[in-house]
């Protein structure tokens, strides 16, 4: 989903489907190679703003796809993980 499809989106009220696509956006930047990372670092990977990035990867907490480090960056919860 591109900016313009963004705007058109939340010009017609949906939000939701924007919100959904940027928690997908956030979840996507989990890899083996970056498996814990910071709200300003999942916010370059993915162009949006850090505080967008927080409240978002809070929100992926609060429903279980995200857990907090102990540094304080986020993980994948472990039903997220692929398995060794």
């Amino acid at each position: 989903m591109g900016e313009d499809e963004i705007r058109a989106r939340r010009s017609r009220g949906d939000d939701d489907v924007v919100s959904r696509h940027k928690g997908m956006l956030v979840l996507s930047c989990f890899s083996a190679r970056h498996c814990v990372l910071t709200s300003h670092q999942i916010a370059k990977l993915v162009n949006l703003e850090p505080h967008t990035v927080s409240r978002l990867a809070e929100n992926l907490v609060l429903v279980g796809c995200l857990r907090r480090d102990v540094l304080g960056g986020y993980k994948l919860a472990k039903h997220f993980m692929p398995e060794a």
